[in-house]
C-alpha cells in the first residue's frame, strides 16, 4: 500500500527582496543526486528532488510524485516561459533526467505542486498519471497511457500499487502577520529535536531505502 500525500522575499523576477532593495539570487546546486538507473527493483528506494518532488522505486514501479524540476515556478502565459520565483536550491534531477516513470502523483493544482514544463517533459504513452478531484481540464494536450482523478479517501490499483488519496495539513505562516516567514519551520525543528533523522528530511537529493 503507497499513500500519497520555504525574513527574505521572492520577486517574480527571481531576485531577492532584502531591505527594500533587490539582490541578485543564484540557485544552489544540489549537492546530493539520486541515481535511480542504480536502484534494486527488490526493495523500495525513495529520492527527495526538491520542495514537494519525489522520486519512489516501489518494487520494480517507478513513480514521481509532484513533479516542479524547472529553475522557476509559476505561471506559463506565453509557450515555456515562467513567470514566478526561482529556486533556492537547484532540482537534484531535470525533467530529462527522470527518465521513463510508471506512475506520475499530483497531490493538487498549485504551479509549485502542478508544473506544466515538468509534465511535458514527463509525458508519455506508458504513464498512467493521477491528478486531484476536478483538475482534469488542466491535462488538456498531454498524452499520458490513462489520467485519474481521485479525491480525498479514494483508493485505485494502478500500474501495480494501491494508491490512496489522503487530505493534506498544510501548515505555515500568515504572509501579512508579524511572525518571521522560517517561523512554523524552527517550531518543527524544535518539536522534532532529536527525531529528525525519523521525522525529516534534511538535504535535496538524498536517497534512502525504506525497510519491509
Amino acid at each position: 500500500m503507497l499513500s500519497v500525500a520555504g525574513g527574505l522575499s521572492i520577486l517574480p523576477t527571481g531576485k531577492l527582496l532584502a531591505n527594500g532593495e533587490e539582490v541578485e539570487h543564484q540557485a544552489t546546486k544540489a549537492r546530493l543526486r539520486p541515481t535511480p538507473d542504480k536502484w534494486s527493483e527488490n526493495e523500495v528506494t525513495v529520492a527527495w528532488l526538491g520542495h514537494a518532488s519525489f522520486l519512489i522505486n516501489f518494487f520494480g514501479t517507478k513513480i514521481i510524485i509532484d513533479p516542479a524540476l524547472g529553475s522557476r515556478i509559476g505561471l506559463i502565459p506565453f509557450g515555456d516561459q515562467t513567470i514566478g520565483p526561482s529556486r533556492y536550491i537547484s532540482a537534484a534531477l531535470k525533467g530529462e533526467e527522470v527518465g521513463p516513470v510508471d506512475l506520475l502523483l499530483i497531490s493538487h493544482a498549485h504551479t509549485d505542486h502542478f508544473d506544466y514544463p515538468t509534465l511535458r517533459q514527463l509525458q508519455s504513452p506508458d504513464t498512467i498519471a493521477v491528478t486531484a478531484k476536478n483538475t482534469t481540464p488542466l491535462w488538456q494536450g498531454m498524452k499520458f497511457n490513462s489520467l485519474e482523478e481521485m479525491h480525498w479517501g479514494d483508493s485505485k490499483s494502478l500500474a501495480g500499487v494501491n494508491v490512496k488519496a489522503i487530505e493534506g495539513k498544510h501548515w505555515g505562516t500568515f504572509k501579512l502577520s508579524n511572525e518571521p516567514m522560517e517561523e512554523p519551520i524552527t517550531r518543527f525543528r524544535q518539536a522534532a529535536a532529536g527525531q529528525m533523522e525519523k521525522m525529516a528530511i534534511q538535504e535535496v537529493g538524498a536517497s534512502w531505502v525504506l525497510p519491509h
